[in-house]
């Protein structure tokens, strides 16, 4: 079938490419949304994630251990109403589920946020985010370092944690450093 003769061909520049005219797309009558044209910032980041999932994608297809694999951050800035969840929603996460299909372990990717208010907001009908006290086993008011090892609770952060490529932190910056630090503690311990 030439179809699966061509998927050969995509990468992950050219699924973000599809991605961007999906969301730019004209708005068809009867549907419950608005015209979106990127900015010149927006696309200038889906194009830094896209050549960081490319890395990944191609870590990934050389079976390298997640050990040993390149790891890299990238933050969104910009002021509330500026479309940071939406390229996340609608572009972000699409593109790591089309490099990284969910496996039985679940979502290749997690999202999380410090509040439950915060979880809520980026949560969509397929994107379920955390609160990163339960993505990290821990509870607010045990953050002694006597009750930071996994423990009894090794398993469940396994189950979270081992099959992940894409951490989200939403609202970062309203994350305690604390929590932050202790999130990527959990994900290197697993």
């Amino acid at each position: 079938d030439a179809e699966a003769h061509f998927a050969i061909l995509e990468t992950p520049t050219t699924k973000l490419k599809e991605l961007i005219a999906h969301v730019e797309r004209l708005v068809q009558p009867g549907e419950d949304r608005t015209k979106v044209a990127l900015t010149w910032e927006q696309v200038l980041a889906c194009a830094t994630f896209a050549k960081m999932v490319t890395i990944a994608w191609e870590e990934e297809r050389q079976q390298i251990p997640y050990d040993k694999r390149t790891c890299q951050q990238m933050i969104l800035l910009g002021q509330g109403g500026t479309g940071k969840t939406m390229i996340v929603t609608e572009i972000f996460i699409p593109l790591v589920n089309w490099a990284f299909p969910p496996t039985a372990e679940g979502e290749r990717y997690l999202v999380v946020a410090f509040s439950h208010a915060q979880a809520d907001a980026i949560s969509t009908e397929h994107i379920k985010a955390r609160t990163l006290h339960s993505a990290c086993a821990i509870r607010v008011q045990s953050m002694a370092n006597s009750k930071m090892a996994p423990s009894a609770k090794k398993d469940m952060l396994i189950n979270t944690w081992s099959n992940k490529v894409l951490l989200i932190n939403e609202e970062v910056s309203m994350t305690p450093a604390e929590a932050v630090s202790y999130t990527h503690l959990r994900a290197h311990e697993t």
